[in-house]
């Protein structure tokens, strides 16, 4: 067990919120969450514990927090905390394999050095007790984990004992825990989804910015609300994008905002919000029957890095919307890097993962896509002094190409070489193009897979553009 975080099945006013982490669960969703105030602490919400049929209640300063993939691995489905009380506690849900309720919790509670694991019982519900010693950040803490059962599967709540009233918070929340019929409360959220997935259920369709990674997309299916979360630069971000009619506030935030601003995303204004305190900053707008939202936790202090990753992920101001009949020859437009290129792809093409090395490689982000064969590779880099010519030539000789070649796609000069490179076992010819900027080189390099190809990079260059961008535009940003 360790002391993690996300979302998870909740009560059906909270179901809205699973997936961008730090949001209260007591939120409408559909419009006024920016101007609704915390209720009192002696308030309570209903939360159920995933899918075991068990609802507990818990008081409504509580909210469900982000868990990573390697935690919902180990069987964790929620993490809660308050910032009125320093108990928090985790959620988990997993199969018996097999075993007995009193098997399994003492084979955890041996796992755990624990003292041994007690019978207890709460509005006739019978349990396993046990506690366990846990370091989070240096400190150690003292857990409460209960485990109980249903037909089919074992719930655990780990209560991490911090905080004067913790022990009286966990009977609070323990003598409330019943078995109640889930009718209508399925967990709208649906994730591990593809891009292309999104887009057919929602008619949404994102951008993943070159040099993401662990990018993963949710849809909410009771309001076709569609989501992707992502790392960038060790910095993690939830977009969130919503077909409407109106303005409403789909951030899933339930925040205090220290500063409030307008800003440029496309040709859009929108409103950026930032609280100092916890480090969040979000940009959100409507525009054109289509609500977007974006937001990070990292250090972002005066609203400019989400704005800019906002122009990344919402291109022109905003994601595609499109409907599942568009034309096969839909495109989507992508920037490279920070180098202010752009090019339109086809709408099929997705980001996929960049590990570490190719990273340090310079590559910042590969596409593929499910419809053609040919997929291809981006890379910025440093000129360390040296001519683009001077570069190309470099390079082609290490790759034993037969030379390179001077092109040109909509006045952006570029140099051309060809490459022969294994993947799997076969051979593939790749086509490089290198270009630049004032302080660095951009490199596109296509793998020539498919009939396609050829005709596919065609298109592809002839959408090359520049787009230089100039902050002193007279634009309030946020303080």
């Amino acid at each position: 067990m360790t002391r993690t975080k996300i979302s998870v099945i909740i009560s059906a006013l909270a179901l809205t919120l699973a997936g961008c982490g730090n949001v209260n669960v007591n939120i409408n969703m559909n419009g006024s969450a920016q101007n609704e105030q915390k209720p009192e602490a002696s308030e309570t919400q209903d939360i159920y514990i995933g899918t075991t049929g068990y609802a507990i209640s818990i008081p409504s300063d509580f909210y469900s927090s982000e868990v990573t993939k390697e935690e919902r691995k180990d069987d964790q489905i929620a993490y809660y905390k308050s910032d009125d009380h320093l108990m928090d506690f985790d959620v988990y849900q997993f199969g018996k394999d097999g075993m007995t309720l009193e098997e399994y919790a003492k084979k955890e509670a041996e796992e755990y050095k624990a003292d041994g694991a007690e019978e207890v019982k709460y509005n006739g519900i019978p349990m396993m007790l046990y506690y366990s010693r846990e370091e989070y950040e240096g400190e150690e803490y003292r857990v409460a984990n209960y485990i109980f059962e249903n037909f089919e599967d074992f719930a655990e709540l780990s209560f991490w004992l911090d905080g004067d009233d913790a022990e009286e918070l966990v009977e609070q929340i323990m003598s409330s825990i019943r078995q109640e019929q889930m009718v209508g409360l399925a967990n709208p959220w649906i994730y591990d989804l593809t891009a292309g997935e999104v887009k057919e259920r929602t008619g949404c369709e994102f951008i993943v910015p070159e040099g993401a990674y662990d990018v993963a997309f949710g849809v909410n299916e009771n309001d076709g609300l569609a989501e992707m979360n992502f790392t960038m630069d060790d910095v993690r971000y939830c977009a969130r994008m919503k077909k409407t009619g109106d303005y409403e506030d789909i951030s899933g935030l339930f925040y205090e905002w220290d500063a409030e601003g307008v800003d440029k995303v496309g040709e859009v204004m929108a409103d950026v919000r930032l609280n100092t305190t916890e480090n969040i900053s979000n940009v959100i707008w409507f525009d054109n029957g289509m609500m977007y939202s974006l937001y990070t936790s990292g250090a972002d202090k005066e609203g400019l890095e989400v704005v800019k990753m906002a122009n990344l992920v919402f291109a022109g101001g905003g994601s595609r919307s499109s409907s599942t009949n568009e034309a096969d020859h839909a495109v989507m437009e992508i920037a490279l890097g920070t180098t202010g290129f752009n090019i339109s792809i086809p709408s099929d093409y997705y980001s996929s993962e960049v590990t570490k090395e190719e990273r340090k490689d310079d590559q910042i982000a590969y596409y593929k896509s499910d419809e053609h064969l040919m997929d291809f590779d981006v890379y910025q880099f440093g000129k360390d002094g040296m001519t683009l010519e001077e570069y190309a030539k470099k390079e082609a000789k290490e790759y034993k190409a037969d030379g390179v070649e001077e092109v040109t796609y909509n006045g952006i000069f570029m140099m051309l070489y060809y490459s022969e490179e294994e993947y799997d076992g076969e051979s593939y010819r790749v086509a490089n193009y290198i270009f630049e900027n004032d302080d660095d080189f951009a490199e596109l390099s296509f793998w020539l897979d498919g009939e396609d190809a050829e005709e596919l990079v065609e298109q592809i260059l002839f959408s090359i553009y520049s787009d230089t961008q100039d902050t002193d535009d007279g634009v309030m940003h946020a303080y």
